[in-house]
């Protein structure tokens, strides 16, 4: 018997690449990159890019990571930010990136404080 709670999280997961897929070629084509010679700038074989935009699976952390270097993002992150090209929120997450752990605590705190009606999301609250 297949387990329910697999193929939702199989679903949730696709729903996720597929999003990531659709900001990754929108970046892309706003930055005037090609397939191929991302791949190279980002130290991966000549048709990587290609392959993981037709693939249905996702690629590993490290070859988004490096994807998302080239192209000048801070954080794999901005793949999965409803507008993947605000500079205001790549600088965020860039400076989040930077900060260590007391320095993150103390900034969400504020933020928590002063934007009290934002919404974090489930799997953020455990952190804390």
């Amino acid at each position: 018997m297949v387990d329910p709670m697999t193929v939702s999280d199989d679903l949730g997961q696709k729903r996720i690449w597929k999003k990531r897929k659709q900001n990754l070629r929108a970046i892309m084509a706003y930055k005037g990159w090609k397939d191929s010679p991302l791949s190279l700038a980002a130290g991966l074989s000549k048709n990587a890019v290609n392959t993981l935009l037709r693939s249905e699976t996702q690629p590993k952390y490290s070859t988004l990571e490096s994807i998302c270097r080239v192209l000048g993002l801070n954080s794999v992150a901005m793949l999965d930010a409803e507008n993947p090209m605000s500079v205001i929120r790549n600088d965020l997450f860039g400076m989040v990136q930077s900060m260590g752990e007391d320095q993150a605590r103390e900034a969400l705190d504020f933020l928590r404080e002063k934007f009290p009606d934002l919404q974090i999301s489930d799997e953020g609250k455990n952190g804390d």
